[in-house]
């Protein structure tokens, strides 16, 4: 089986109580890095690596599209570059630069105001020109103090991504942590355009928490449909293989198939980021 990382944070070390020592040889981009790539090595992945990410190890988020290009550049069989974009902060402009220096898709998180507001619409606009698909933190943050403290969650809900697919029906939307806080309300925006534009997607990555909250009501494959579902990690590199054999472990429980399985952990994503399967 081959597995498709949708969503990892450059630099990404530290997570709750979890924390990583990294060799006093090495930086924490060069430790980062070929930790990384060891396991899409080991366990045959791709991962998008996006460029909000921590910087020396630090709790703060940053903006770091720069070492993420060159980290997908010298690794182009293993690691996509998705481009972080603040949309209260950046303009229009920076979607064409990313897209002009490689980048295949596009991170957006901590926001002052809703997804659906107007004056973000010209950000999805370029996106969905240069098929840039779009990464949006959906559900309860508890990061907003990390970058700008008069954002809020509740400008992540999934529902305020419904006007963008609406206004946008060629712009790949994905909704992180299928709406963390909001499951059902992310899955019946996605059943609202299964038979229309079908372009809003969730990821199941996320901590622990996620996990339990996500398989406690089994949504996946009755509220949500298979095609519908990417995997992702967004923690620590060196659970992947405890997460990957958790959801195993559950689609087993829910008697999906191995096709079903690949779809979830590999194909859907490289449908979405055209790749050959």
């Amino acid at each position: 089986m081959k597995f498709f990382d949708i969503h990892h944070h450059y630099n990404l070390f530290q997570y709750g109580d979890k924390r990583v020592e990294i060799p006093k040889n090495k930086t924490s981009s060069e430790y980062f890095e070929s930790e990384l790539i060891k396991y899409c090595k080991k366990l045959d992945m791709k991962v998008i690596v996006n460029g909000l990410g921590f910087c020396d190890f630090s709790e703060t988020l940053m903006d770091m599209n720069d070492e993420v290009e060159k980290f997908f550049k010298n690794n182009e069989e293993y690691i996509i570059g998705s481009g972080f974009i603040d949309l209260d902060y950046d303009t229009p402009n920076k979607i064409d630069h990313l897209f002009k220096r490689g980048f295949k898709g596009i991170k957006i998180h901590i926001n002052k105001k809703r997804y659906d507001d107007r004056s973000y619409f010209e950000f999805y606009r370029r996106c969905e020109y240069y098929n840039l698909p779009i990464l949006f933190h959906t559900g309860i943050s508890g990061l907003k103090g990390n970058l700008k403290s008069s954002a809020n969650s509740f400008n992540a809900k999934p529902i305020f991504l419904e006007d963008i697919a609406v206004n946008f029906p060629k712009l790949i939307i994905i909704g992180a942590h299928l709406g963390y806080g909001f499951y059902y309300e992310a899955c019946c925006l996605v059943s609202s355009f299964r038979y229309t534009s079908n372009n809003i997607f969730f990821d199941i990555s996320g901590d622990d928490d996620v996990y339990r909250r996500l398989t406690k009501d089994s949504l996946i494959n009755k509220d949500i449909p298979i095609e519908n579902l990417l995997w992702g990690l967004d923690i620590q590199f060196f659970r992947y293989e405890e997460i990957i054999a958790l959801w195993k472990k559950y689609f087993s429980k829910l008697n999906l198939t191995q096709e079903e399985q690949n779809k979830i952990f590999y194909k859907n994503s490289c449908k979405i980021f055209n790749i050959k399967c």
